[in-house]
């Protein structure tokens, strides 16, 4: 990649870096604002690949203010918006119904942030959720033979309504088991992955 569209990527990125963590795009427009799971997700993959420090805080906040907003019963937002005061406003859990994709990217970029910036000050609310998170994963099989079925319109966009054994939930899924077993030190994980 040329260097000025590598400069122009990291200023995109370092533009979307909020107190409360990353927004999905640089410009204050829309619903974009927010700090959506999946794109706060790839943003602080990027950020912690490169290892651009400076933007850090953004990663944890993103993960912090994600995990606050869980709903009743382990349900992941979709997205959560914020005040001007960087108060939590409100949040979303997804359109028909809620998102399968969310919590496992949610996991991967808090594994991965704290395998990085070596900030394991998380980890026992990062183990907790993904217990939860791999908990509620098994109930989605359906059928105990390790691949989780999604509803119609349960990944990041309500207007491409797949449902079935979607290959990206149970990458991701994989992707968190794998990180999760050597992190967290967990046979149980390693042995389901």
């Amino acid at each position: 990649m040329n260097h000025k569209f590598k400069k122009e990527a990291w200023s995109v990125l370092t533009n979307s870096a909020k107190n409360f963590g990353f927004v999905a795009t640089a410009q204050d427009t829309d619903n974009y604002a927010r700090l959506w799971s999946r794109d706060s997700a790839i943003a602080s993959l990027a950020v912690l690949s490169h290892e651009k420090e400076a933007l850090y805080p953004a990663v944890k906040s993103s993960i912090v203010n994600l995990l606050e907003a869980v709903g009743e019963g382990g349900v992941f937002p979709s997205n959560v918006s914020f005040n001007n005061g960087g108060d939590r406003s409100l949040q979303s859990y997804g359109g028909p119904v809620g998102r399968t994709d969310s919590p496992f990217w949610w996991a991967v970029t808090a594994l991965s942030y704290m395998e990085v910036a070596q900030d394991f000050g998380i980890k026992g609310v990062v183990a907790d959720a993904i217990e939860e998170i791999e908990r509620r994963a098994q109930a989605w099989e359906f059928n105990n033979k390790h691949l989780m079925y999604s509803p119609a319109s349960s990944n990041w966009a309500d207007e491409y309504p797949v449902e079935g054994y979607i290959l990206l939930n149970n990458v991701l899924r994989l992707w968190m088991l794998k990180k999760a077993s050597h992190i967290l030190s967990s046979d149980n994980y390693a042995e389901k992955a």
